[in-house]
């Protein structure tokens, strides 16, 4: 198992540019656990004629917290791929920060049962998901 960064990423691994594009800001991980906490950026770029950030933006938070648990635990060369994954939304998401939470439920040699969450910067519960991913090989360069 890789030790964790302070950005909650193994030492020597790619920083995904996903995470610069969503705002996200590591906030706290137990890699035993396979859990981590991650808060996104919500600006106005990504709302919806509503008002509110659009679902589709709430999907790749839940994603990327969903990856990031599991990331943090796999060696340089392997990578996550999602194989499926399951949104529900539970509460408008207004503009403004959001805290994903990303748990590994399951993981086997190659698949992986993931379940996420995000919330609002005053704990309202906004989405969950659940995810099935497979653990892969890094093409090389």
């Amino acid at each position: 198992m890789n030790q964790q960064g302070n950005d909650g990423y193994p030492p020597n691994r790619r920083r995904a540019p996903i995470n610069d594009a969503l705002g996200a800001e590591f906030l706290d991980g137990e890699p035993a656990r396979g859990w981590v906490r991650i808060r996104y950026r919500g600006d106005a770029a990504f709302e919806n004629g509503s008002g509110l950030i659009q679902g589709g933006i709430l999907a790749a938070m839940l994603d990327n917290a969903m990856s990031r648990a599991l990331v943090q635990n796999l060696d340089n060369d392997q990578i996550v791929q999602t194989l499926e994954m399951k949104t529900t939304f539970v509460a408008p998401a207004p503009i403004g920060h959001v805290i994903g939470e990303g748990q590994v439920v399951r993981r086997g040699r190659s698949i992986v049962f993931l379940e996420g969450r995000l919330f609002s910067e005053a704990g309202d519960l906004l989405a969950t998901a659940s995810s099935t991913a497979k653990i892969g090989k890094r093409r090389p360069d």
